[in-house]
Formats: C-alpha cells, structure tokens, sequence
C-alpha cells in the first residue's frame, strides 16, 4: 500500500474519533440544543447504547466481506458512542439506573462477538467471555443489594482495553503489521485481569480491605469504587 494512502487512512482514523467527540460536547454547550436531546428519542443516551449494541454485525460483515477500512471506521464510531453516550447523559440530565445497564450492554454487544471472529475461541477470549458475562449478570443481584450496577473504574478501563485490543488486531491486519501478533497474548491477559477486577471490586467493600495492603489515603482503592 502506498504510504501516501496510509497516510490519508490514518487521518480518517483520527477523523472518526474526533469529530463524534467535538460533535457530543458542542451539543450540550448550549441550552437549545441540549432540549434537542431530551425531546428527541434518537439522541437519548439509552438509544446510542442500544445502536452500539448492534453495530458489531455490520463491522464483522465489513471485515470478512474485504472491507476492512470500512470496518474499522465504523467499529471506532461505534466504541466512541460509548463516550457519547455519557457525555449526553450528563449533560442533558438523563442518567438512568436502566441507563447504567444499558450503556454496559452496548459495550458487550459490540465487543463480545468481534473478539471470537478476530481472535478465535481460544482459551483466554473464552475466560474472558464467561467473566463478563457474570459481570453482567451480578448486575442485577447488585441492584437488590441497593449497589451500584455503574460501570467502576476497572470495568471502563477494560473496555477501553478491549477496543483497542480490536482495533489494534484489525489495523495490524490491514497493514500487515508483525510485531503486533507478539502483542496479542498480552493484551488478551491483561483484559481478563482488569475483567477480574472489576467483577472483585463490585462485590468487595473497600472498607472490608486489610489496611496494610492500602495505598496512602486509600487513592486507588476508593477510586477503584467510584
């Protein structure tokens, strides 16, 4: 591939991240436009989480049809939506326990059925499956606990290690990029960790912690539970 093309590819990368960004917070600057988002049920935050929810037929379509630049716009629109999603429920006041659970669900739909197309069923996107799911699924024990059922900081910092897990595999593939596949394990290692950890630390009060294993001030532990 030319590198003239590459150039201009990673530009549209860039492009797809950025503008759904500035697009989002330029929404809710604005009094009108932020009654726009309450008033229409397309810009709710729990239907950009549902579209994300099914935007991985259309990315995997793309991807085993040849269309792999195609696909990987449309998976780093869709992962963006993640941020959108928020930033318009916090501006728009629309925060929602359902929302909580809704915004984790779009995460999954897009991202668990990709891993297996992209990566197989191998033993680790397989553990890591199962965690999420039971992540998902504690959600609604947590609820009758009177818990949050809120993505913690663990949780968010896995997704966001999973998309660029899919997205660094789809680009190593477009690009032909080797030093990529010895990166592969890693990542598929530390995401079953962070999915580890945000499954523990739903469940463990940071209260019921042995002190000696705290940082100072508690910083990562409370904020771990935020």
């Amino acid at each position: 591939m030319p590198l003239e093309m590459i150039i201009l590819e990673i530009i549209a990368y860039m492009l797809a991240w950025v503008i759904p960004l500035m697009w989002a917070q330029w929404m809710i600057q604005d009094p009108s436009r932020i009654a726009i988002i309450q008033k229409h049920r397309v810009f709710h935050p729990n239907t950009i989480s549902y579209g994300r929810m099914l935007m991985a037929i259309p990315v995997i379509w793309l991807h085993s049809s040849g269309f792999v630049f195609a696909a990987i716009i449309l998976f780093i629109i869709a992962a963006i939506s993640d941020a959108i999603d928020g930033i318009f429920a916090r501006g728009a006041d629309l925060i929602t326990d359902i929302g909580k659970i809704v915004d984790a669900l779009g995460d999954k739909g897009l991202y668990l059925p990709i891993l297996p197309y992209l990566f197989g069923f191998t033993s680790g996107i397989v553990l890591f499956i199962c965690i999420d799911i039971f992540s998902q699924i504690s959600r609604r024990w947590l609820k009758k606990k009177n818990k949050s059922t809120a993505a913690n900081v663990w949780g968010k910092v896995k997704t966001t290690a999973v998309f660029i897990l899919i997205g660094g595999q789809a680009i190593s593939e477009r690009y032909n990029l080797e030093l990529w596949s010895e990166l592969v394990d890693i990542g598929i290692y530390i995401i079953i960790v962070l999915a580890i950890c945000s499954v523990f630390f739903k469940f463990i009060s940071p209260k019921t912690i042995p002190a000696f294993i705290r940082l100072k001030k508690n910083q990562l532990i409370d904020y771990a539970f935020k």
